[in-house]
């Protein structure tokens, strides 16, 4: 602790500022994305059910949700623990609909 001791402290030091180009990207890992589809059909409020899927899931680095066609979408996850929360815990349900969750295969277009 008394190495403390000698650091100033002062209102007149700079913040630290990061750069947006310097924060770490996040990689995006095929083996982490899911395709999914609502069986319903009516269309899907895309918009809500973005929001409401990321705030049921609350991923731990995010997922990113790509409608592909109406009622079909990618959800590219981030961190595998993530992922497999939201396989573990479904089935769910927007706007009393449910979301049925698959793998993409290798080379392979969701349909």
């Amino acid at each position: 602790m008394d190495s403390l001791h000698h650091l100033p402290l002062s209102d007149e030091e700079e913040e630290l500022e990061i750069q947006p180009d310097t924060l770490p990207t996040q990689i995006v890992d095929p083996n982490l994305r899911l395709v999914g589809r609502f069986l319903t059909n009516r269309p899907i409020q895309t918009y809500m059910m973005m929001e409401k899927i990321e705030t049921f899931w609350n991923p731990i680095r995010d997922v990113k949700i790509e409608e592909i066609e109406p009622n079909l979408y990618t959800f590219q996850f981030f961190h595998h623990l993530d992922l497999q929360r939201v396989l573990k815990k479904g089935p769910w349900y927007f706007d009393n609909h449910l979301l049925i969750l698959d793998f993409i295969p290798s080379n392979a277009m969701p349909n």
